[in-house]
């Protein structure tokens, strides 16, 4: 379902020229075209077709100028309005923009970009695009893109057809579409103003269900947020390497390894490669040899994963462009284009908890990958690694890469420590491969910050159910509001074969605290080598009043990754001692998991120290903000009278609130238990994410 969003067409820049010819004094700000979509309208459907231009649209010579910084615009560093589409003198072939529902034919021309916020699918009808490092040739085929501004907007740019025998015009559609993940900023202020809208009280107009799914924004100025907006781009550098790379990959495999420290542009520099890759797989696809040139991806960062949930490292395979952000693809259908061959679950956002063990489950993503590839002669792997590049994180690396039998290996800093770039460069000689250091480009989005997207990431992942074809689709309602996974860890269908508390030694009468409200890989046993690790493991329980038990495991740093993998995460909304089961949350099909059982086969619970999931504790409250409390007041009002003592209103909220929270309580009074004042840290709510 599309959430409430304004009725915007795709910008009209026949229109925008002519107010540009009308006002040739001075610059002008471009503002996009408001159209009003009909209340029966399902899709706002926009098609771009490139053509000569015809006789009765002549082309109309523009004064160049700079945009205008009016109305509060968006002004980018150095005091310069940052464009977003952007505009070229060049004659020739121009890509026209036609919004179908107005038959509006406004020209773009020939060198011009699009820029689209927002989600939509796209359709190249003929010709061909490039998006995301993608090139796009006519098919039947929709491509869903989803271009939020917590990331760079992907730029949209007429390309030549890889298969055509010279330059061909191009046709496109663009169509709304909805998934459910634009809803979710309904239980989460994090995913608030990240999406297209005319104005602010626009957006929040939730008299107008049927809206646009997207935009195309000129430039920040016309951003009703006033977002820190910025296209996706290719400095001269990146754009070397990749068409080096991808050139070299031709007539051979090949094997690249993308490192650098945080917040470098490594998922970034991945996406754009992958996508070259997936374009150039297609055009030997055509030739029959698809088999020869499989793409595969081995996600080495577990605090900003690409396909999984944070916590996870995983070996993809990709058969088609990745046109989305990390938070829209959390999880990967089994029958999609884009798959999960194996993961693992480190349990932590970072290697440093456990280097060995993470380790060891790298290289044998790696050496999976070996044997899946060892009869095609030109098959990819690219590997984007984590972003510790010094102490133990440097020699983590130097071994990847002296075990992996790497053809390239990318550096993307120019400006790092020299002692960093130096081993690296030595571990690649060693092993023969390629060395190169590239300019860094990150993305630096002020409203959002990496804790905050892992928990966009987290949030998003928990919130999946069952896919629509190939699309993933997503429930805004609160996790507790949602029917939990009722497993026994105990007696005669005992589903789960133990529980395993990664990091600090704790005592295990504490298991079912540390249990309650968190996050857990599930992992599934693929054979009886599970203790391998350990030469001598205690089995210690932990025992209730009620006679229940929890086998703790907690003794054991990480499963044997040879001989475990993991199948997905859940969050423990309860542990029931008197009926001896978990009540898991998890995306993960219940079918999946009733047939492994079926089958025999162990799956273990580790507790890691991944975040604590508070967005999951904050759901229903947002929830109901968002509801307004509309036809509750009277189990609201059996809630307060059941509480003692004169309540202020914000204390009968909270009251109501968190009884009917599993994870959360009332601590009366102003001091806590150790009688010190509390210091309670608020909910902060940044300009950027209001709504």
């Amino acid at each position: 379902m599309i959430s409430s969003e304004p009725a915007v067409s795709a910008v009209s820049a026949l229109s925008a020229r002519k107010s540009i010819n009308a006002s040739a004094s001075s610059p002008t700000l471009i503002q996009d075209e408001v159209v009003s979509a009909g209340p029966s309208r399902l899709l706002d459907s926009t098609a771009i077709h490139s053509a000569d231009g015809p006789a009765e649209r002549p082309r109309k010579k523009r004064k160049r100028g700079g945009i205008s910084k009016k109305n509060g615009g968006q002004v980018a560093a150095g005091g310069q309005t940052q464009a977003i589409s952007t505009e070229d003198d060049n004659d020739g072939d121009a890509l026209v923009v036609e919004t179908l529902n107005e038959n509006k034919s406004p020209e773009i021309e020939n060198g011009e970009t699009l820029a689209i916020v927002g989600q939509y699918d796209i359709w190249v009808r003929k010709g061909a695009i490039s998006i995301s490092g993608a090139v796009l040739r006519a098919s039947s085929k929709l491509h869903r893109v989803y271009a939020p501004t917590t990331h760079a907007i992907p730029v949209i740019r007429p390309s030549l057809d890889p298969y055509g025998s010279g330059p061909q015009s191009s046709e496109i559609t663009f169509l709304s579409c909805g998934s459910g993940l634009r809803s979710l900023k309904r239980i989460s202020t994090i995913f608030g103003r990240m999406w297209n809208a005319s104005s602010p009280a626009a957006a929040e107009d939730i008299s107008r269900p049927l809206q646009p799914s997207f935009i195309n924004l000129r430039a920040t100025v016309d951003d009703a947020y006033n977002r820190p907006l910025r296209p996706l781009e290719q400095p001269k550098d990146w754009s070397l390497h990749l068409s080096r790379t991808v050139g070299q990959a031709q007539h051979s495999a090949a094997k690249v390894l993308i490192c650098g420290p945080r917040g470098s542009g490594k998922s970034t520099f991945c996406r754009l490669l992958s996508n070259s890759f997936i374009s150039l797989a297609q055009r030997f696809q055509s030739e029959g040899q698809s088999s020869e040139h499989d793409l595969y991806l081995i996600d080495l960062d577990p605090g900003q994963p690409e396909f999984s949930p944070p916590g996870d490292i995983s070996l993809i395979q990709i058969s088609s462009p990745n046109l989305g952000v990390p938070y829209s693809h959390p999880r990967l259908s089994p029958d999609g284009e884009i798959r999960c061959i194996r993961s693992h679950h480190i349990g932590s956002a970072t290697p440093k908890d456990d280097p060995k063990h993470y380790l060891e489950c790298a290289l044998n993503l790696l050496d999976v990958y070996d044997r899946l590839i060892k009869d095609r002669r030109a098959a990819r792997l690219v590997v984007n690694s984590f972003g510790w590049i010094q102490g133990t994180g440097l020699q983590l690396l130097q071994q990847l890469i002296q075990a992996s039998s790497l053809s390239q290996v990318l550096y993307l800093s120019t400006t790092g420590p020299d002692e960093v770039s130096n081993a690296l460069a030595s571990a690649s000689e060693k092993t023969m491969a390629a060395y190169h250091k590239i300019e860094s480009q990150p993305f630096l989005d002020g409203t959002r910050m990496a804790s905050q997207l892992r928990a966009m990431q987290a949030q998003s992942y928990f919130h999946l159910v069952e896919p629509e074809v190939s699309n993933l689709r997503w429930d805004c309602r609160p996790l507790t509001e949602t029917e939990p996974l009722i497993v026994p860890y105990s007696g005669p269908k005992q589903a789960i074969a133990g529980v395993m508390v990664l990091g600090e030694e704790r005592n295990a009468d504490l298991l079912p605290a540390i249990l309650d409200g968190s996050i857990v890989g599930l992992l599934l046993v693929e054979a009886d080598g599970l203790f391998e690790r350990s030469d001598s493991v205690d089995h210690e329980t932990s025992e209730s009043a009620e006679g229940g038990e929890l086998l703790d495991r907690r003794r054991i740093l990480g499963l044997n990754p040879k001989q475990s993998r993991s199948i997905g995460q859940a969050l423990v909304q309860s542990i029931d001692i008197e009926t001896q089961c978990f009540h898991l949350l998890t995306p993960v099909p219940s079918t999946e998991l009733q047939l492994l059982h079926k089958e025999g086969r162990e799956i273990v619970l580790v507790r890691g120290q991944l975040d604590t999931p508070t967005w999951a504790y904050k759901e229903a409250l947002e929830w109901e903000k968002e509801r307004g409390r509309q036809g509750l007041k009277e189990e609201r009002d059996a809630v307060i009278d059941a509480a003692q003592g004169d309540l202020s209103r914000e204390e009968e909220d909270m009251q109501y609130w968190a009884a009917r929270q599993p994870w959360v309580s009332v601590v009366d009074g102003k001091t806590g238990l150790t009688g010190k004042a509390r210091r309670i840290r608020r909910d902060i709510k940044y300009r950027n994410q209001q709504g």
